[in-house]
């Protein structure tokens, strides 16, 4: 910030700010994968109140809208009046004949 200086957190106190839904070391690991803002000073993880607000942003789940409900299955016979074919032992292919 210009003119002010921001305020910073070590991993312990920014845990306690988010409330207890994560642990220091959980901030510890993120940052130090690079997977959550932090700033190092003097070898350690600080967060500022904007890198807690991004965090907290990062893991928020929004809803997800309804899937679209299926048709139900529906008989072929059914389907635009379509005539309904009956396969019997006559309509099938005859046996080949064994090899002599």
């Amino acid at each position: 910030m210009v003119g002010r200086m921001a305020l910073i957190h070590t991993a312990e106190e920014a845990a306690g700010i988010i409330g207890g839904a994560c642990k220091a070391s959980w901030l510890r690991e993120k940052a130090r994968l690079r997977e959550i803002p932090f700033t190092m000073i003097g070898g350690s993880y600080h967060f500022t109140g904007a890198h807690i607000d991004e965090i907290i942003r990062s893991f928020e789940q929004q809803p997800q809208p309804a899937a679209p409900k299926r048709a139900p299955a529906r008989r072929l016979d059914a389907i635009a009046g379509a005539p309904v074919v009956m396969l019997t032992a006559s309509t099938l292919r005859p046996r080949r004949k064994p090899a002599a």
